[in-house]
């Protein structure tokens, strides 16, 4: 991967390719396209006799022959546009998302942070090193089950090697933990952070089902409970991002009629639309973190 480089920015590690296994699967689909098309285009042309069978073929329509190719071609720009989109927002797109994520967060009151999913850590070091260069002593704290489906190679050690290349290794700590049972009391971070994380709950068993739901609005919760009052929840993920905003909406919906949460534009990331959700959670004494 030290090839792709260039479109990393300059002087960060290389943090994973998110979701290898749906990229190699498109991939293998656009690879099959561009087979097809070069079968369709180049043998009925190069051998005469292949020509002049399939002419003479009752089975054979010249009509159907010749709307497969463009079908396929078709096949061929969707699949490939998707693989390269996929590479471009593993090794740019997310680096840029995180640096906004960064800016959205209220640093004067911000000491802990917690990043929630943070697999190889890029999440966790972009808001390390805010901390670092903010001149902040404050802590950044990483959890997640690293599964290598979700992020090539993802681990708790690549994490903490990437922070130690990033020079923020006494910023960070990480630790094993599901989204849904953090192992941390309640009122703990000033700040909690996820970055394509929590649509992968449940996704086995049908994203769109009730189940998957239901762990997803658990992992919602939890993020809540451990999020101090006056804190702030910054959340960019694809495929359910309005449902959180309905959700977080609802739940905080006695404070201010759910004001203080927002959602972004849509954001186009692994062929798919995704969005930032942005909450706050009102203090004690009903004053929000950020006025």
């Amino acid at each position: 991967m030290a090839s792709l480089g260039f479109l990393r920015p300059e002087g960060r590690p290389f943090y994973g390719i998110d979701a290898p296994r749906e990229l190699a699967f498109l991939c293998c689909l656009a690879s099959a396209c561009f087979i097809v098309v070069c079968v369709l285009s180049i043998l009925p042309r190069r051998h005469e006799k292949l020509q002049k069978t399939l002419t003479e073929s009752r089975r054979y329509n010249k009509l159907y022959f010749d709307l497969l190719r463009p079908l396929f071609i078709v096949g061929l720009l969707y699949f490939g546009g998707c693989c390269a989109h996929y590479v471009y927002s593993s090794l740019e797109l997310k680096y840029s998302v995180a640096e906004r994520m960064v800016s959205m967060a209220n640093w004067s009151q911000t000491r802990s942070v917690l990043d929630v999913g943070c697999g190889r850590g890029l999440l966790m070091n972009t808001f390390a090193l805010a901390l670092k260069n903010e001149g902040i002593d404050g802590h950044v704290t990483g959890v997640d089950v690293w599964d290598a489906k979700d992020q090539s190679q993802s681990s708790a050690v690549a994490a903490l090697d990437n922070a130690r290349k990033e020079g923020v290794r006494e910023y960070v700590e990480v630790r094993t933990a599901d989204a849904r049972e953090l192992p941390f009391p309640d009122a703990s971070f000033d700040l909690v952070v996820s970055s394509m994380c929590i649509h992968n709950i449940e996704e086995g068993s049908g994203r769109y089902k009730p189940k998957a739901y239901g762990e997803r609005r658990k992992a919602l919760d939890e993020m809540l409970r451990v999020l101090k009052p006056g804190g702030q929840l910054i959340i960019w993920d694809g495929y359910h991002a309005r449902e959180y905003h309905k959700y977080l909406r609802i739940k905080l919906s006695p404070l201010r009629n759910g004001a203080q949460v927002w959602i972004s534009e849509d954001l186009w990331a692994y062929a798919v639309k995704t969005q930032i959700v942005s909450a706050l959670k009102h203090r004690d004494d009903g004053q929000s973190l950020i006025t």
